[in-house]
C-alpha cells in the first residue's frame, strides 16, 4: 500500500508545484515552496500519528472514513475560495 501512496504523491507533486507557480508572485516563490515542503513533511508525520490513533481507538475502516471526510471538506473549501478569488471560475468550468 505504501508503494501506491508514494506513487500518487510523486504524481501529484509536480501538479501542486505548477499550481503554486501560477498563483504565486515571483518575489514569494522561495517562501511559498518552503511552506509547501514543510507542510508536506508535517502531514506525513502527523497523518501517521493521527491515523494510528484513530485505528487504535476505533477501527481501520474509520481511518478511511475520516480521510474521505477530510478530502471532501478540502474540496469544498477549494471551490469556495477559488470562486471568491476568481469570479470567472466556477465548479462547472
Amino acid at each position: 500500500m505504501a508503494v501506491f501512496i508514494r506513487l500518487a504523491n510523486a504524481a501529484l507533486t509536480p501538479a501542486v508545484q505548477t499550481i503554486l507557480t501560477l498563483d504565486t508572485p515571483a518575489d514569494a516563490f522561495g517562501r511559498i515552496f518552503s511552506y509547501n515542503q514543510s507542510f508536506q513533511a508535517s502531514g506525513a508525520v502527523l497523518g501517521s500519528i493521527v491515523g494510528s490513533v484513530i485505528s487504535g481507538a476505533f477501527s481501520y475502516e474509520m481511518v478511511f472514513i475520516v480521510t474521505g471526510l477530510t478530502l471532501l471538506v478540502t474540496l469544498i473549501l477549494v471551490f469556495v475560495t477559488r470562486s471568491k478569488n476568481d469570479p470567472n471560475l466556477t465548479p462547472n468550468n
